[in-house]
């Protein structure tokens, strides 16, 4: 999957709709108006009239054998039924199956007998042979337990799913079993559910056939496999059975049953998908031992040079603000004179790598790709920091020396005496060198106190080139601030990366992530509007593709726009100010921060940026377990459309498999202010934008409001005038100079050697003036193109529009979340299929009395051209 909107159906889900459609208007001649026979088969007639529902629960727990046999807590239960053989032998399907020779058996027929008694194999659970008659055989014969019903339901348009299965027990000694197996929360469950007898794409009736349970969940072999391998396996097996078989791996997250009077038990099982610690796993976690130590030693040393002495703590509280820093590190040669560059070179403008034009003349704002380790492992091969104190007496210099030990040393010994740190036999001697490796500390007669330090072999992920950049704002300080905190970008996909290498954990024994992120640089696409650029560098920067009036933005910047209409997402570069932003402000009531959280407001302050236009969010992609993120105002018009879901009677030699279908608006608010501007001409009015509605509406006239117009007669534009956000747009963004990159002059005395122009800073003002203009803009660019250009057009920017085509059909796996769905349309007013594309946003199974039910919520976003 890709983070398109609006891609098709598989082609297996396709071909089985249209197949299905075929059997169940088979014996018809030629209703509607396409005139043929199709033939009523037997094969038509086993499927229409004898297909069942089934589902089947396996338990994906071992037994330990001390906790079964003579000395456990479940001393009935023989210890031959240890690790996975119990769970083998009580799998929920047809009541209660046992696996045996690759196949789910029915219990009390086993080799060749009809067996009634057996504890374990026996079709009732009771063994008249056991001395404990107390508690054994107290009720007779009882039903097997068994499966009444089951329900899955999509949480976060299908980033989640959840379960709940209801089953029966019939007495204690059953009871025992289900408990041990399956009443266990946090751990795995395979649920499987489909049809027996079903068609396959080529019309065959399919009516025997084994699954992932009997095939490979209980393999030795997949002991300690990734559940992500069963994620594919279930795929695998949707397209294999043509969309009539599906399947969840699951993890139990709560039960509960209640005991009836008549003996038996009723129990309800909630599951729910793996990728629900998506939402649950904490982002901001410590950096490595090594890297923790060294950014403490590193941060200390760092701020004792500057000036300023309201030094912050060292960015240790979480592993991407530590790796942040190391990014600082690596640029700035003071500190690391391997990779890093000469303080001079930040003025020398025609050196920069990284810079911008205007009239093509370049921005004096020297910038600078952050140099990346030496190796794939993290190491400078020199001095990291290296820096003398001077001291006038001992005193001074060991009241130095104590701070430091306070600070980024507080956990070791402190320094007593000067004479210590000079006296090799004390315990004490070279006290620094125990934090950091070769961090050595030395002293000399005239109280100077000399630091240096190097990290070798501190394992970091692979920094590329262009991975990670530095422009020299100008900070409005007085003093030469030879490195900037403002200055610092990294890209997303880097970013992105550095979460799935370091914070997401890894299953022990194969070292698979517990959920994937798709950094993917050139395969995940984002809705681009000309020339769009990022309107606010505290936030990202882009390289602006096309010239905005005469001016480029930042052309060394690897690639974000695509000459065929799309952008790259992974390619913008987050602000280090932004990424440590999203980091402090999402925490919970206790400090801890989730992934997707963190992620999300990255996008959120993103969309904001890039001028409004866009719809960047994260959703997990629960059949890959892949965390993605997609922009749903991208949406390219696909052509592709090889069935169409017929909703109701005949139509020719096909029919439905519908059972009701619904359409119905959720108004909201902002929704009810996007209708009312889009049900005038134009869909635009200054502040809202809605040319989807008003594509919709196109030829009706609201005579009581036919046009809006601004509140303040000042924004109105006279007839035959520049419109206001067109003037304003041109005068201020388009022809602005420094002001367009939100840039002002700062008069800095002593700070600029070569020119007024490289005192060039970030202004908080100019910024959001732009935010505001260039928003404003795109919003009237998109009424404009609808009104004086293409009338099929309509903006994709609004995103979802809350108008839900609900459905429900026989059970049909394989359609996914953000599909694009096909209907046919002859029971829909007849401008829906021109105006109206429906996305899936949620798909629900229910099993119950031997039918599957699937559920479909769609969504609206506008049906465009190009």
């Amino acid at each position: 999957m890709a983070n398109i909107i609006g891609e098709s159906l598989r082609t297996y889900v396709a071909d089985q709709i249209t197949q299905r459609q075929k059997a169940h208007g088979s014996g018809t001649s030629g209703l509607g108006p396409i005139v043929s026979y199709n033939a009523r088969t037997p094969e038509y007639y086993s499927y229409l009239n004898s297909k069942t529902a089934w589902v089947k629960l396996a338990s994906g727990i071992n037994i330990d054998p001390d906790r079964i046999g003579s000395g456990g807590k479940d001393k009935e239960i023989n210890d031959k039924y240890a690790w996975t053989e119990l769970a083998k032998n009580y799998v929920l399907f047809s009541g209660t199956s046992r696996l045996e020779d690759g196949k789910l058996k029915p219990r009390g027929t086993y080799d060749g007998v009809n067996n009634i008694w057996d504890y374990f194999k026996g079709a009732y659970n009771v063994n008249a042979n056991l001395d404990d008659n107390s508690r054994t055989g107290e009720f007779g014969l009882v039903p097997m337990p068994g499966i009444t019903s089951m329900e899955v339901k999509c949480l976060n348009r299908g980033s989640i799913k959840r379960a709940t299965v209801n089953f029966k027990c019939y007495s204690p000694e059953q009871f025992q079993i289900v408990n041990l197996l399956y009443l266990r929360i946090g751990y795995t469950m395979l649920l499987e559910w489909g049809w027996a007898p079903y068609l396959n794409n080529k019309g065959e009736l399919i009516q025997d056939y084994t699954t992932i349970i009997e095939n490979e969940f209980f393999d030795p072999a997949n002991n300690k496999a990734s559940h992500l391998s069963f994620l594919k396996k279930i795929n695998g097996y949707r397209a294999a059975k043509d969309g009539n078989y599906d399947g969840l791996l699951c993890k139990v997250v709560n039960f509960n049953w209640t005991f009836s009077q008549d003996g038996s038990y009723d129990i309800q099982l909630s599951l729910i998908s793996l990728g629900d610690v998506v939402e649950s796993l904490k982002t901001n976690i410590t950096p490595p031992y090594p890297l923790f130590q060294f950014v403490n030693v590193s941060y200390a040393l760092y701020n004792d040079r500057q000036e300023d002495q309201n030094i912050l703590p060292a960015p240790v509280d979480n592993t991407i603000s530590a790796y942040l820093f190391i990014q600082k590190l690596l640029l700035d040669k003071t500190n690391n004179p391997t990779n890093g560059i000469d303080a001079s070179d930040l003025y020398d403008v025609a050196g920069c790598d990284v810079y911008s034009t205007i009239d093509g003349n370049r921005i004096n704002l020297a910038g600078w790709f952050v140099p990346p380790p030496v190796s794939s492992s993290f190491s400078f091969g020199g001095p990291v920091y290296q820096t003398s104190e001077w001291f006038d007496t001992e005193n001074e210099a060991k009241d130095w020396l104590n701070t430091v030990n306070n600070g980024a040393y507080s956990s070791y010994p402190k320094v007593n005496s000067f004479s210590e740190l000079t006296d090799p036999a004390n315990p004490n001697c070279y006290i620094i060198e125990k934090l950091v490796q070769d961090y050595i500390l030395f002293t000399d007669t005239d109280y100077r106190v000399q630091v240096k330090s190097t990290l070798d072999a501190i394992p970091l992920p692979g920094q590329k080139k262009k991975d990670v950049v530095y422009l020299n704002y100008n900070n409005g300080e007085d003093d030469i601030d030879e490195i900037n905190d403002d200055g610092f970008y990294m890209r997303f996909g880097h970013l992105l990366k550095y979460v799935a290498d370091n914070v997401v954990p890894k299953i022990e024994n194969s070292l698979t992530p517990i959920f994937d992120i798709d950094y993917g640089q050139w395969s995940n696409y984002m809705y681009v509007f000309p020339y769009q650029v990022s309107l606010d560098p505290r936030v990202c920067i882009v390289n602006g593709g096309e010239k905005v009036s005469k001016k480029d933005y930042f052309p060394t910047l690897l690639q974000w726009k695509h000459s065929d209409g799309w952008a790259y997402p992974m390619n913008i570069y987050v602000s280090h100010n932004q990424i440590n932003n999203s980091v402090r402000n999402n925490l919970d009531e206790r400090g801890n921060l989730s992934v997707f959280d963190f992620i999300q407001d990255i996008c959120t302050e993103l969309n904001k940026a890039l001028g409004g236009v866009n719809n960047l969010e994260v959703i997990l992609d629960e059949e890959e377990n892949i965390l993605r993120i997609i922009d749903s105002s991208y949406n390219p018009k696909t052509n592709r459309k090889t069935y169409e879901l017929e909703l109701y009677g005949y139509y020719g030699s096909t029919s439905n498999f519908i059972h009701d279908f619904e359409l119905k608006t959720e108004i909201t608010n902002e929704f009810a202010t996007m209708a009312t501007i889009g049900s005038t001409a134009g869909g635009y009015v200054k502040g809202t934008e809605n040319t989807m509605f008003s594509k919709w509406n196109k030829g009706l006239i609201d005579r009581f409001k036919e046009k809006l117009v601004p509140g303040d007669p000042l924004s109105r534009s006279a007839t035959g005038s520049i419109a206001e956000p067109n003037q304003m747009y041109t005068d201020k963004f388009w022809y602005g100079s420094y002001s367009a990159f939100g840039y002002t002059l700062l008069d800095v005395e002593d700070w600029d050697p070569f020119g007024i122009e490289t005192s060039l800073g970030l202004s908080d003002e100019i910024i959001d003036q732009n935010i505001s203009i260039v928003t404003e803009f795109y919003k009237y660019c998109q009424s404009e193109i609808q009104t004086n250009y293409n009338k099929k057009y309509a903006s994709p920017t609004a995103g979802f529009i809350p108008i839900s085509l609900s459905l429900t059909m026989e059970g049909l796996s394989g359609i996914k979340i953000y599909n694009a769905l096909n209907v046919d349309t002859r029971f829909l007013p007849a401008d829906y299929p021109d105006s109206l594309k429906f996305i899936i946003k949620g798909v629900n199974h229910s099993v119950k009395d031997g039918n599957w039910d699937t559920s479909i919520e769609t969504v609206v976003i506008a049906q465009n051209e190009a």
